[in-house]
């Protein structure tokens, strides 16, 4: 019999504890095998007690030791679920019932997918949720065995991951042709990088938002592969950047939209929604940085770690060393040093290709004007997140945020800094889906 069965993931309006994926030991096996046991009981109507007792010391035994496996563990280390994938097949998901409809499923689908890349699994025909569920997830059948390995007479159909197509497009706007990318169908979802980033950042995060969500992402003006000569009547900065969205919008006709940012994208987003909220459906702000409506105690632990951070840059952007000076910058925003190396190939590329826009992002014109009352008075859904272990420079600009915008979503997530949406794509959607998802469901 073939066990990859998870319980379908409901969405939720409200941001919830967003638990860990772990790495699982030996000695977690009889704890996985009681989750395994507790789902199928939920789940798998279609197997006898005496199925169950047969297959349960196979799970234990043999079945948990073939594959590579990843747990969810809550605040508390309790495992709550569990994934296992061999090559590029998933083999087994399973949640415990309590934890159904929590969004648990989704995430070690996901990460499965960016992570440990997985792209087929069979499921038992017999179990229309988990079908449903791994059909909502971008899966498609792509054949059917009347019986299970084991040669018993429980069907399963055989899946494959099929991604929406990404299409291209491009748009005049302030002078400029812009490119923008779309994948999938529904609500639109606007997805705005940060420094030393552009459009490829988010290619995985619009693969996970596809399966329910129109994705959409660009290359904000002076980033990207190529160096761009600077136009004087659209200089660097917060103020170009966020009339250049609000024309993507408009032209495109793709508003209102669901902006979904990070650090410097993140102070673009909310300029943006404050100069043109008619176009902003909610606003995900991951650690925006930008300090205009601080307070006085706020902007001395701002500036104290501004200091820190950026003062061995300059030198290096002035003496035009950007590779030292990115990789710098890198180390500085992911909390240690040596950070830069750790990442994965792709990502040191795209940092590296962006680099020459250091230059530009130092010396940018000022940022618009922000005030409290202006914040306070934003009435579409926001959520404003920041990390643990994020910089004081991030956490000060959070605090004055979360206190300012009116029914905010604040959370300060446990063990992760200003690097997650690159580090986890997986979790990072997640938590924009379980915030996005909540908000459809009342239109």
């Amino acid at each position: 019999m073939k066990i990859s069965t998870p319980s379908a993931s409901a969405p939720s309006g409200q941001l919830t504890d967003t638990g860990t994926i772990c790495t699982v030991t030996e000695d977690e096996y009889e704890l996985l095998t009681a989750v395994w046991e507790e789902s199928v009981r939920a789940t798998h109507h279609f197997l006898s007690e005496e199925d169950i007792s047969s297959l349960r010391p196979r799970v234990l035994n043999d079945y948990l030791a073939s594959v590579v496996l990843r747990s969810y563990q809550d605040t508390n280390g309790h495992i709550l679920g569990f994934i296992g994938v061999s090559g590029n097949r998933i083999e087994m998901l399973f949640i415990s019932p309590e934890s159904r409809g929590k969004g648990i499923g989704r995430r070690l689908l996901q990460h499965a997918i960016s992570d440990m890349g997985a792209t087929i699994l069979d499921v038992n025909e017999q179990n229309p949720q988990a079908l449903e569920f791994y059909l909502k997830m971008g899966f498609r059948i792509i054949g059917r065995s009347p019986l299970d390995m084991m040669g018993n007479p429980f069907p399963l159909l055989h899946l494959e991951l099929t991604a929406p197509s990404i299409q291209k497009c491009s748009v005049r706007i302030n002078d400029r042709d812009m490119e923008f990318f779309i994948q999938g169908d529904g609500a639109p979802v606007l997805l705005v990088h940060g420094a030393l980033a552009d459009h490829r950042m988010w290619e995985k995060h619009s693969a996970f938002l596809a399966d329910g969500y129109t994705a959409i992402s660009c290359t904000q003006r002076y980033f990207g592969k190529r160096t761009a000569v600077v136009d004087e009547n659209h200089p660097f900065g917060i103020t170009t950047h966020l009339q250049d969205l609000r024309s993507l919008i408009e032209v495109a006709d793709r508003g209102p939209v669901h902006l979904v940012a990070w650090s410097y994208g993140a102070d673009v987003a909310l300029a943006l929604a404050v100069q043109a909220p008619h176009l902003v459906r909610s606003l995900f702000l991951y650690e925006p940085g930008c300090p205009v409506y601080l307070n006085e105690e706020q902007m001395q632990r701002f500036m104290s770690d501004a200091e820190k951070m950026f003062g061995p840059i300059f030198p290096l952007v002035q003496l035009h060393h950007l590779e030292k000076a990115a990789r710098l910058l890198l180390d500085a925003s992911g909390g240690h040093d040596g950070y830069f190396e750790e990442q994965e190939e792709s990502l040191r590329v795209q940092q590296l290709e962006n680099a020459h826009s250091l230059a530009l992002q130092m010396a940018q014109s000022e940022p618009p004007a922000i005030t409290l009352e202006q914040l306070n008075q934003l009435r579409m859904p926001v959520a404003l997140m920041c990390g643990e272990h994020t910089r004081p420079l991030f956490k000060a600009v959070f605090d004055a945020a979360s206190d300012a915008i009116h029914g905010v979503h604040a959370s300060i997530l446990p063990g992760v800094g200003h690097m997650l949406p690159m580090e986890d794509p997986a979790t990072f959607t997640h938590l924009v889906r379980e915030f996005i998802d909540g908000l459809e469901q009342t239109v």
